[in-house]
């Protein structure tokens, strides 16, 4: 075989590399460390980001960050974001052992302090502890309808209370996050707002809540309300990744699925107006559950324009 032949092979060998999906599961424990002190970084951001997904993990108490997820490309990137250091943006596959953060300083000019004239603003289901919780399907979707009363503003967040009664241990589980608009001339879901796929996978910091900042994708509070959920994936999903062993768990002689499980609460104790939907499988579509007794503890964060 001529040089020129070799050459040829493995110059398509390598772009094959370089322009497609690894279609593995990329699977490390990255450290971030702030570079002037040789410390851990709590908390910090790290935003996996592909044509047509995020991914959002953080980091702990010890500056450990724990990434795992599947059909990854050599083409994406991460942006590592934490207050009081520059934001850092390398490529997945450049990453070793350690991230190393610079620190910055936010120099202001003189300012002249005024009222606000934004607030943030708390709707969905305002309870702030739940009665009981419910592990959801795989591959299904559970969203509220939040209605809206008048508000203008930008959502900021989203509020999820992860719970679960059935393990003794509960490990959070990674999700999707859904956002729809209402569908026109129709009380039912209509269009994703969420223009790329968001997968959440991210420890809770407040007792139970898990808070999913979206301010990124600057998205207004329709007028005519919202429906904010989570999708589940299939089963498959946590299995080949390792967030399971096995589908269900025993408890109490019952089995139960060993899916991603969300606080609940009496419809009574929710805002009016909310309705809970669930969406199982192209054959069935989105399905409104009436008179269920309780609804899913979410709530979002809009930053309104009303004054004081």
């Amino acid at each position: 075989m001529s040089k020129v032949i070799v050459l040829i092979l493995l110059t398509l060998i390598l772009h094959s590399a370089l322009s497609g999906q690894e279609n593995g599961v990329y699977d490390r424990q990255i450290r971030i460390i702030s570079a002037d002190k040789n410390k851990p970084v709590s908390f910090a951001y790290m935003i996996i980001s592909s044509p047509d997904r995020n991914l959002i993990f953080i980091s702990d108490e010890n500056g450990k960050c724990k990434i795992q997820f599947d059909n990854y490309a050599v083409s994406d990137s991460v942006l590592v974001t934490c207050i009081g250091y520059k934001n850092t943006k390398v490529l997945l596959l450049s990453i070793k052992d350690v991230i190393f953060l610079d620190p910055t300083d936010y120099k202001i000019n003189e300012i002249v302090v005024k009222p606000a004239k934004t607030r943030l603003k708390k709707l969905g289901n305002l309870a702030n502890t739940t009665f009981r919780s419910t592990n959801f399907s795989f591959g299904s979707q559970k969203v509220i309808y939040i209605p809206n009363d008048g508000i203008t503003g930008r959502i900021l967040s989203i509020r999820y209370y992860m719970h679960d009664f059935f393990e003794k241990e509960f490990k959070y589980r990674p999700f999707r996050v859904r956002l729809y608009g209402k569908k026109e001339n129709s009380d039912s879901i209509g269009s994703d707002l969420l223009k790329k796929e968001l997968i959440v996978m991210l420890p809770r910091r407040q007792g139970n809540w898990l808070d999913v900042d979206i301010s990124q994708f600057n998205i207004s509070f329709p007028s005519d309300g919202i429906f904010v959920g989570l999708e589940i994936m299939p089963a498959e999903y946590y299995l080949g990744n390792g967030y399971i062993k096995t589908k269900t768990i025993l408890k109490d002689h019952f089995n139960y699925i060993n899916s991603v499980s969300i606080g609940c609460t009496y419809d009574k104790n929710s805002r009016p107006k909310i309705q809970t939907w669930d969406y199982y499988a192209p054959s069935v579509g989105w399905t409104q559950k009436y008179n269920r007794g309780f609804i899913p503890l979410i709530q979002i964060i809009v930053e309104t324009k009303e004054k004081y």
